[in-house]
């Protein structure tokens, strides 16, 4: 009899104890199709950019990842998700792409992050059409526009859905090197006009 009552509190405890325990919620996989599609970098892929006066630079694709899916303690306000790509800090002449973009699914946070060469764009997420760059409450956002265009000849090469990224007061990228930026869907950027050569560098 105190055998048995006894096995009964053990099982009793047991039950009440992992009742009691942290919670575990799992947290999804990066999973975004418009990243995919606008920035479709690989690891170890080279991309050549060239200019009408002969200017040559090639970049190297040396990070690509994306978070698996995880466990977290409590629930799914600490999920979040990153995508996150990168090129060699720097080629022959400084180009440079690194982009990251996040998504909390807890709270629906979404945001992605371009860096081209030593400047950065925020933005509100990427969508169909691109990057967002309405982001309410950050003030950088007003000094960069954006034109969608369903198709568009590039360099004597027609592309289908490409974002104008520029600046229209004749600031560059954080006061930097870049004030326009040409991406294209299913290739990433295709082009970028830099001040320090004054001229329109294009995808090879």
């Amino acid at each position: 009899m105190l055998r048995t009552l006894s096995i009964m509190l053990i099982v009793s405890a047991t039950i009440f104890c992992s009742s009691c325990g942290p919670k575990y919620v799992q947290c999804p996989a990066y999973n975004n199709p418009n990243f995919n599609a606008w920035f479709p970098y690989h690891l170890g892929q080279a991309i050549a950019f060239t200019t009408a006066a002969g200017g040559a630079d090639t970049i190297l694709i040396d990070s690509v990842s994306q978070t698996a899916a995880f466990n977290v303690v409590g629930d799914v306000s600490g999920c979040s998700a990153t995508g996150f790509i990168r090129s060699q800090h720097f080629s022959s002449i400084r180009t440079f792409i690194c982009v990251q973009d996040v998504r909390r699914t807890g709270n629906s946070v979404y945001y992605t992050e371009m860096q081209l060469n030593q400047g950065g764009i925020g933005s509100g997420g990427i969508v169909d059409t691109g990057l967002n760059l309405i982001v309410p409450g950050d003030p950088a956002a007003q000094f960069w526009h954006s034109n969608f265009y369903t198709t568009m000849v590039f360099n004597g090469k027609a592309y289908d859905s490409v974002q104008k990224i520029y600046s229209s007061d004749g600031l560059t990228l954080n006061h930097t090197e870049i004030d326009t930026i040409y991406l294209a869907k299913h290739y990433g950027i295709i082009g970028f006009d830099a001040y320090y050569t004054h001229m329109l560098w294009f995808i090879q």
